[in-house]
C-alpha cells in the first residue's frame, strides 16, 4: 500500500534499410531526385509541432548536399539533391536516418 513505481520504455523499430536499382547521374551544379526502396522507412506526422525530428539523409563527400526526404511509403523514400559547380565526381554513398536515429547506408547510388 502507498509505494508507487515509474518505468520509462524506448521501443524502437527494427533498422532500416535501403538499397537503389541504378545509379542517379547528378551533374556539376545540377540537382537530381534518387529514389531508394528499402524496409523500415518512415518519417514522424506532419501535423506535429516545430519539435518534430524528421527523417533525414546525407551524401559522402563533398559538394553535394540533400535538400528533401521524402518517405513514400515503408519501402520507398525520395532524396532530393544538389551539387556545386566544383563538386567531385565519382560515386557517393547516401545515408537514410530515420526519426528515431536509426540510419543506413546504400553505397554507389549517386554518380
Amino acid at each position: 500500500t502507498n509505494s508507487y513505481g515509474f518505468r520509462a520504455v524506448r521501443l524502437l523499430a527494427p533498422a532500416p534499410t535501403i538499397s537503389c536499382g541504378a545509379r542517379t547521374p547528378l551533374a556539376q551544379g545540377g540537382t537530381a531526385n534518387v529514389t531508394v526502396s528499402g524496409t523500415g522507412l518512415f518519417n514522424t506526422a506532419p501535423g506535429i509541432d516545430a519539435c518534430r525530428i524528421a527523417a533525414s539523409a546525407s551524401v559522402g563527400g563533398a559538394g553535394v548536399s540533400v535538400t528533401g526526404v521524402t518517405v513514400d511509403s515503408p519501402t520507398q523514400a525520395t532524396i532530393a539533391l544538389s551539387a556545386t559547380a566544383g563538386a567531385a565526381i565519382g560515386a557517393r554513398t547516401l545515408s537514410f536516418r530515420n526519426p528515431d536515429n536509426q540510419e543506413t547506408t546504400a553505397n554507389g547510388c549517386v554518380t
